[in-house]
């Protein structure tokens, strides 16, 4: 997890567990009781894609979230979204970005907002916060069509 630059890792158990770790991880957030250093990354080794599974079952149980997961190293990477402020500039960078694409091209909404999609690659998930990709690319069954040029 170090070099994800994760400061708090801890191995998956149990979801009652995961629960309990995500609850009080976000309150430590949210009250200022992070260590120096600490953001609003948590990570779990040892996580299986059916406790993806599960936990997506439970996702209104725990604290708003994105996650990256990658099956190969079974490790999962969740990123806590703090309310409204993150939403807002998430939504402010978009709008932004739209107008700095269209002065480029010329052409009005030229990119497609994706928002926080799941993605799916081969052996990795992973949950935008904000993402886009061009108006040109084809919404097909195909995986390259689906996924984001910019995140």
């Amino acid at each position: 997890m170090s070099e994800y630059g994760i400061l708090r890792s801890h191995s998956f158990r149990s979801m009652y567990d995961f629960k309990e770790v995500c609850r009080d991880f976000y309150t430590d957030m949210v009250e200022g009781n992070m260590t120096e250093g600490e953001i609003q990354y948590l990570g779990f080794t040892h996580v299986r894609m059916r406790d993806i599974v599960h936990i997506d079952e439970i996702r209104s149980e725990i604290p708003k979230m994105r996650i990256l997961y990658d099956c190969n190293e079974e490790i999962l990477i969740m990123k806590f979204m703090v309310g409204v402020t993150h939403e807002l500039c998430a939504g402010l960078l978009g709008s932004v970005f739209d107008r700095v694409v269209q002065a480029r091209t010329g052409i009005n909404c030229s990119i497609l907002p994706l928002n926080s999609t799941r993605f799916k690659g081969l052996c990795r998930i992973k949950e935008a916060d904000h993402a886009f990709k061009p108006r040109t690319r084809r919404l097909t069954m195909g995986l390259t069509a689906h996924w984001p040029s910019c995140f």
